[in-house]
């Protein structure tokens, strides 16, 4: 599934930006992407009126484009910090598997101690 749809694969004109496990929506109005694509000198053609809407939308776009780079920043991190965890798990069931195995070492040791402390 690609990250993003383009408004002819979807008729409502709506693009969707699915990123891992968070989705949001952007709608872009025809009329907002005339107005800045067509521009002239500050001057808008086609009668359309400059009311901001097309730089809105672009410091929508930027901030959701900030919040996406953040979430992934955190992401990253956050498998960093689950390999980390596995990692230590690992070394900590390795440690309890050599002490349990040291554990039986002194218990045999202890018992031939005390069947030689018997037969002297």
């Amino acid at each position: 599934m690609p990250d993003t749809f383009s408004p002819s694969q979807n008729p409502s004109g709506i693009i969707i930006i699915r990123k891992r496990k968070v989705e949001t929506w952007v709608e872009i109005t025809e009329k907002s992407l005339v107005k800045k694509m067509r521009s002239v000198n500050g001057k808008p053609e086609d009668g359309f009126e400059t009311d901001g809407a097309a730089n809105k939308e672009l410091d929508r776009r930027f901030y959701h484009n900030k919040v996406a780079e953040q979430l992934d920043k955190y992401e990253d991190e956050l498998e960093s910090l689950r390999t980390e965890k596995e990692t230590l798990q690992g070394e900590i069931r390795d440690l309890h598997n050599n002490y349990s195995k040291l554990q039986v070492r002194l218990d045999t040791f202890e018992t031939f101690m005390m069947t030689k402390r018997g037969r002297e």
